[in-house]
């Protein structure tokens, strides 16, 4: 059997946590720790092996059906990735959930401070075979043009730069579901309280992975 000793405790985090070390902007001199919950709620600080001090949050990195998400250790070549579970159902399946996509996390200095970033792994990239590409600037039309003879799929990934210029509002539909709704009137990105890095931009850049049950965005 186990013996346990009682160190320390932290309020706020009641299922799936998670403590792990990053560099803030890749500075390895410059070490903070995450506690992260399970409803991907995190707060940064410093840990001494028994007690975590934050020094910032909680905060919120990502939104939607994720849910109690944990990293690997030791990885290969230091890299902290994370696979979370979607809360998510599957018509006429007699199961709920899935796996989400792989991501590395990583600290950065943000106009809000320090905060948790999260991007799909490279190897993604092994997964995806060319379909459409262009480097011009397209209207609405053309990009449904572009897009139409992709709808059948069942699985795309889309990377695109959105130029909001005066507009008041920006989206994007697929197959009739809505991915993308930025309304920058009221500073929201899909419902959420969206404040980007440069408040003078009139750009939206955005990766997109739709599955055949479910949508993640970056």
């Amino acid at each position: 059997r186990s013996e346990w000793t009682y160190q320390s405790h932290v309020n706020g985090f009641w299922e799936c946590p998670d403590l792990f070390p990053l560099p803030v902007d890749g500075n390895p001199s410059d070490i903070r720790w995450v506690m992260l919950g399970a409803s991907n709620t995190y707060m940064i600080g410093r840990f001494d092996g028994k007690t975590f001090t934050p020094e910032s949050g909680k905060h919120r990195f990502s939104t939607g059906a994720i849910y109690a998400a944990q990293t690997f250790n030791h990885t290969p070549d230091g890299r902290r990735i994370q696979i979370g579970w979607a809360n998510i159902d599957h018509q006429e399946m007699p199961f709920r959930g899935q796996m989400l996509l792989p991501t590395e996390l990583t600290l950065r200095t943000t106009k809000d401070g320090i905060r948790l970033v999260s991007k799909p792994i490279k190897e993604v990239a092994s997964l995806l075979k060319p379909l459409y590409a262009s480097d011009k600037v397209l209207n609405e039309r053309d990009v449904n043009q572009a897009l139409r003879p992709y709808r059948h799929l069942d699985c795309l990934h889309l990377r695109a730069t959105l130029n909001l210029t005066y507009a008041t509002s920006a989206g994007l539909r697929f197959n009739g579901h809505n991915i993308i709704d930025y309304d920058l009137n009221r500073n929201t990105l899909n419902g959420q309280f969206y404040s980007p890095q440069d408040p003078t931009s009139l750009s939206l850049t955005m990766d997109v992975y739709v599955d055949r049950t479910s949508v993640e965005e970056i």
